[in-house]
């Protein structure tokens, strides 16, 4: 294998990797978001039943 195809597999390599680095953190942001509807949801909830008494 000469040189010019080590780095082109190198490059395909470093590629994908940011791909999944990429993929992971929308993964992550994803996951995040129902949890901080459901905690607005909740202090919307207990608003509610502390100042409409």
């Amino acid at each position: 294998m000469n040189l010019e195809v080590l780095e082109r597999k190198l490059m395909l390599v470093e590629l994908e990797n940011k791909n999944l680095k990429l993929k992971l953190r929308t993964a992550k942001r994803n996951n995040l978001l129902p949890s901080i509807c459901l905690v607005a949801i909740a202090l919307g909830l207990l608003y509610h039943q502390v100042f409409n008494t």
